[in-house]
């Protein structure tokens, strides 16, 4: 999907942070705190995948690589032995678990989907550019809008307990047609993560900070609750990291 050119706003303002709280008033306030204060960004136009990678297209990746599940520095692109991993090493070659081929692929790391990304001539989305996919220009709390989240919309809560396939919840699209982009998934992001970066943050393609620990994720999980899954909410976790939940969709410049 095109994400045209143009300015949003990134983050929670004063005003978005009272509609979150009378839709969710037991959120703790220090909760919003890494995504203040609001500022305006202008993003040049991009391509973002509609869908989350899948395990089936995880897998086709990873066949077509001579290095395994590792890169050539060594680092681990995907866990085959996680426990709720549906991919799996069989016969000399990556399969994915029966009926499971359609669903997110989860246990990547930050350097499994970066890799992806690059294989099939793209990358991962900045955090400004994943945040504008999937709130748009209207400040809009979760991707379909400023109501509460459901069964209907998103995958969350731990309901029904599992990632499901890549294009499910439809009326819970974003703006520009993005499906999933709250909860089923984690997805990580290009940059890495400084919980203060919106203080200094650039107002034109910002990529994020030189280093740190961690990268970013954003949209939330599966199993995680309704204040995760806000598309200001800001995640992160070391690169190497792989859990259940760790996922991604790539871009695309113009």
């Amino acid at each position: 999907a095109l994400v045209p050119p143009g300015t949003f706003f990134m983050g929670t303002s004063d005003q978005q942070l009272q509609t979150v709280q009378s839709l969710y008033p037991q959120f703790p306030d220090g909760l919003f705190s890494p995504d203040r204060p609001q500022h305006r960004v202008y993003l040049d136009a991009f391509y973002i995948d509609v869908l989350e990678v899948t395990n089936q297209a995880y897998v086709n990746f990873l066949n077509a690589q001579v290095l395994g599940d590792r890169d050539e520095s060594g680092n681990l692109l995907l866990d085959v032995e996680g426990e709720e991993s549906f991919i799996r090493f069989f016969g000399g070659a990556f399969v994915v678990v029966p009926e499971r081929t359609t669903h997110p692929a989860t246990y990547i790391s930050w350097y499994g989907a970066q890799r992806y990304c690059n294989w099939s001539f793209g990358r991962l989305p900045t955090e400004a550019e994943w945040e504008k996919a999937a709130r748009g220009v209207d400040g809009r709390v979760f991707p379909w809008g400023n109501t509460l989240a459901d069964t209907t919309l998103t995958n969350f809560d731990a309901m029904p307990g599992l990632p499901l396939p890549v294009g499910s919840l439809k009326e819970g699209a974003s703006p520009y047609g993005l499906l999933n982009m709250a909860g089923n998934a984690y997805e990580w992001c290009l940059d890495w993560y400084d919980q203060f970066y919106y203080l200094e943050s650039p107002t034109v393609n910002p990529t994020g900070p030189t280093s740190s620990e961690y990268k970013n994720l954003r949209g939330g999980a599966w199993h995680l609750g309704a204040e995760r899954i806000r598309s200001a909410d800001r995640g992160f976790s070391a690169p190497g990291a792989t859990t259940f939940s760790y996922g991604f969709r790539c871009i695309r410049k113009e």
